[in-house]
């Protein structure tokens, strides 16, 4: 009689634990992924590919290629370059999954934001990580959001 009483609590407990760990491992996974994205970045800063799944040796491909519990699509891949300014840090330019192509901020070429040894890339990604306890969907039917980014300077390649 108590094991009846007790049990839904404890099976709430443990699918709750384990939706914790799916959701962190899946976090981890996606920060490792922007991480190889990030470093394939700084080799090859223009190496892009919009399609699903992207290419290899593209940086779309890269964080596609690691994502290990997660399917990321091209759209969900952020990059981004930035520049060191006396004021701060600047944005100089993006890549735009609708033109295929870098696209600079005002006052800045491709020219001059893809400085080798000095220009930060950034590679930043998200997911929707659905938890299977019912509860954890009751109180968020759409899935809860996971992010990463990681930036690194432009690697001279001579």
């Amino acid at each position: 009689m108590e094991f009846a009483v007790v049990s839904p609590f404890l099976l709430l407990i443990l699918f709750g634990f384990l939706d914790l760990g799916l959701g962190e491992a899946s976090s981890l996974s996606l920060n490792g992924a922007v991480r190889v994205g990030a470093r394939f970045a700084a080799v090859s800063p223009l190496a892009y590919d919009p399609t699903n799944p992207a290419s290899a040796g593209t940086i779309q491909g890269a964080v596609q290629e690691n994502a290990l519990l997660d399917t990321i699509a091209s759209s969900q891949i952020a990059i981004a370059y930035f520049l060191p300014e006396p004021s701060g840090v600047v944005e100089c330019g993006t890549y735009s999954t609708g033109t295929d192509s870098f696209v600079a901020q005002p006052g800045f070429t491709e020219g001059n934001c893809l400085v080798q040894g000095v220009t930060v890339v950034q590679v930043s990604a998200a997911i929707v990580y659905d938890p299977i306890t019912p509860l954890f969907k009751t109180i968020d039917p759409s899935g809860m959001t996971l992010t990463a980014s990681s930036s690194l300077t432009l690697e001279q390649t001579s």
